[in-house]
């Protein structure tokens, strides 16, 4: 006779919730979130957070299909989590779950894509991820039945009840309410970068860029291209939206709150009351508005699709890697070191942080994991620089050089310390009271808690002290003094005068946080869209990847200057070439014909209309010259993020003080070199014509 442990009646009813959880996505996801992302117009209304009108579509079925397409993603994971004895806690189960589906589910697209020999999408992926789900179902039954002990499913208790529900309410309220900037807004840089790397994958097996692609060749490379797996997941189901790029997001931040909670319980005498997990919740959504109205290297707007997937992605393996290594389990360590190395160039200095912090604090010192972390560093670098010869060798393109490790150093090279709203980037994003603490709290803090705190600290001074910064440099430390506070508060003792106020303390200090890093504007950007779905593009390869297509539309520059010139935003509207071809391409754009108009040099002039530029090839004519002039001419606000968190240029975008000091000798000789050099925009390639602007 059989055996039956004691979990395994809990199984069966989990598999046919997730089933059931996932078939909609499946069976009419894309039509809906097809259906939300046709009604881009409504983001130029007064009022785009709330229309009535379209209450059923925007906050009721288009969020409830998305959290069904998490269901039908992390389906497969979860379910061989369970097979592997990965399942005891609901922190676990949601890491490894999430963790073996990036394994399962992109090998198996993989693998079905090349049978099919075309792009696989849709209803198709649907169905290949759903027999993905049932075949590791029938591998968790089997060990459930055959090797009970080895099998391991969360309790499901009210506390695993009401971090799940917390959880995915979570991922709810933030698709409904930020609707617009989910489904509407336009790509900025950063966005439709990762967007069009995640939607390379539907024409080969990785996301790295040849060098045909330029720009695009620099991202991803082996230490962030783990981020960009789930953003081809919910292209596939979806669509080539803007809302699949950003879903990724909420994809990982729901088993990240889950984690986060984990590691805050991990080896404390109690567990998280329902109030606590939401005051939780509430400082992950502050995080969230910050991350998408201010973590932006753009003059407009922010893009929640990066660097919020990498740093959300980052931040729940650093979780698996400190459950890890706090239960001593060292195969899951290094797995989670592989995770870390694979997503983040973060992963160097957060591993050397804690190393630290667990070297000062923790008794006995724990040598053997400390040897496997650094171990697993080893082999990573090792594999990471021949990586570029093995792709060479079965003909696929190199991974992307940005960030190398060698950036980590030159980083340093020129440091500041005057900046001290620097600390209100990192401390402010999820409440003011985590802050207080890490600066404040350490007598009340056990001894894994202060190796976090000063984990977080050295993290803080890493970023701090570097010359050129950006918002989301600092998510690490953010996170982890979130990880601090609760940590700390748990603590406590039962009669305890600061565990009694600490909600009404954290409420009140997450709500002027709130008023802190509310956004200047709210309204939806969408310059980028209403020039790009003017271009009637004539050329060809852009619908089946072709690389080569992002070099040609560069000529596209000729209508408007680049973000980074001096003149935008202040002057003149400014945008990038690949986000005007992305809108030109969507199937929902305007009939022709359209104003500017891109094709082959050989192909007959355009009537009516005036040649712009050539080059490499390729010709670009306008037609009605008036709206070239008004959409040239306008002015949007600098940034829609809070002031807090606004970067000034030199900083963001230059290496040391001697990029101001030669600003300031281009501005001292522009009076008496008009006619030498152009200075308010870059030079022109050799042999590429000179920009030219509305006359």
């Amino acid at each position: 006779m059989m055996r039956e442990g004691p979990a395994r009646p809990r199984l069966m009813p989990l598999i046919v919730v997730l089933l059931l959880g996932a078939l909609p996505s499946v069976l009419f996801g894309a039509s809906v979130m097809e259906g939300a992302a046709r009604l881009h117009d409504l983001a130029y209304g007064p009022n785009p957070y709330f229309i009535p009108g379209h209450a059923l579509t925007l906050y009721i079925l288009a969020p409830l299909v998305a959290l069904s397409g998490f269901a039908l993603l992390l389906g497969p994971g979860l379910m061989l989590a369970l097979a592997l004895g990965r399942g005891r806690t609901i922190a676990v189960w949601m890491i490894n779950g999430f963790a073996l589906s990036l394994a399962i589910i992109t090998l198996g697209a993989m693998l079905v894509q090349t049978i099919l020999a075309e792009p696989l999408k849709g209803w198709t992926f649907g169905l290949m991820t759903l027999v993905c789900t049932l075949v590791s179902a029938h591998l968790a039954w089997i060990v459930s039945r055959e090797w009970p002990d080895r099998f391991a499913i969360p309790a499901f208790d009210r506390h695993d009840w009401a971090a799940l529900g917390i959880a995915t309410g979570l991922g709810w309220l933030i698709i409904a309410a930020l609707a617009p900037k989910f489904f509407w807004e336009s790509f900025n840089g950063d966005g439709l970068h990762y967007f069009e790397s995640a939607r390379l994958m539907l024409h080969q097996p990785l996301p790295f860029w040849p060098a045909s692609a330029e720009d695009f060749a620099t991202w991803p490379g082996i230490k962030s291209v783990l981020c960009v797996f789930p953003g081809s997941w919910l292209v596939r189901l979806f669509g080539e939206y803007e809302l699949s790029a950003r879903l990724a997001y909420v994809l990982i931040l729901i088993p990240l709150a889950c984690a986060l909670m984990g590691v805050i319980e991990q080896g404390q005498r109690r567990r998280m009351r329902p109030v606590e997990r939401l005051l939780l919740a509430g400082a992950l959504a502050l995080f969230t508005l910050v991350m998408g109205f201010s973590a932006s290297e753009d003059p407009y707007n922010a893009d929640i699709a990066l660097p919020g997937v990498q740093d959300a992605l980052l931040m729940l393996f650093f979780c698996g890697y400190l459950l890890a290594f706090l239960k001593g389990e060292t195969k899951s360590l290094s797995v989670s070191v592989v995770l870390l190395y694979l997503t983040s160039p973060n992963t160097l200095p957060m591993l050397g942080a804690w190393l630290i912090g667990v070297t000062l604090f923790l008794r006995p010192v724990p040598w053997r994991l400390m040897a496997h972390t650094l171990g697993a560093l080893v082999v990573m670098i090792a594999l990471e620089a021949l990586a570029p010869h093995v792709l060479a060798l079965v003909q696929l393109a190199p991974p992307g050089s940005e960030h190398g490790t060698i950036d980590l150093v030159k980083r340093l090279v020129h440091i500041q310390l005057d900046q001290i709203v620097r600390f209100s980037w990192a401390f402010v994003p999820v409440g003011i009271a985590p802050a207080l603490a890490i600066f404040l709290g350490w007598r009340w803090q056990d001894r894994v808690t202060r190796a976090l705190s000063l984990c977080a600290l050295i993290l803080f001074a890493f970023y701090y002290l570097q010359y050129r910064s950006a918002l989301h440099y600092f998510v690490p430390a953010t996170i982890l003094a979130l990880v601090v506070y609760w940590r700390m508060l748990i603590g406590l003792s039962a009669n305890s005068t600061a565990r009694a106020a600490a909600p009404a303390l954290t409420l009140t200090a997450l709500l002027a946080s709130l008023a802190l890093s509310w956004p200047t504007a709210t309204h939806p950007v969408m310059a980028s869209r209403d020039v790009g779905t003017q271009i009637e593009d004539r050329t060809t390869g852009y619908e089946r990847g072709d690389p080569a297509t992002f070099h040609h539309v560069n000529i596209l520059q000729a209508l408007f200057p680049r973000p980074a010139d001096p003149r935008v935003p202040e002057h003149a509207y400014g945008g990038h070439p690949q986000i005007w071809n992305y809108y030109a391409h969507r199937a929902d754009a305007p009939a022709f014909p359209r104003n500017y108009v891109l094709q082959p040099a050989d192909y007959p002039p355009v009537p009516l209309a005036r040649l712009i530029a050539m080059e490499n090839g390729y010709a670009l004519y306008v037609r009605d010259e008036a709206l070239w002039r008004k959409q040239a001419s306008l002015i949007l606000p600098a940034t829609s993020g809070s002031m807090l968190y606004y970067i000034p240029e030199d900083v963001l975008f230059t290496n040391g003080p001697h990029s101001a000091l030669l600003n300031k000798a281009r501005e001292a000789l522009r009076p008496y070199l008009p006619n030498i050099i152009k200075l308010d925009k870059p030079r022109s390639k050799p042999g590429q014509k000179e920009q030219e602007q509305p006359q």
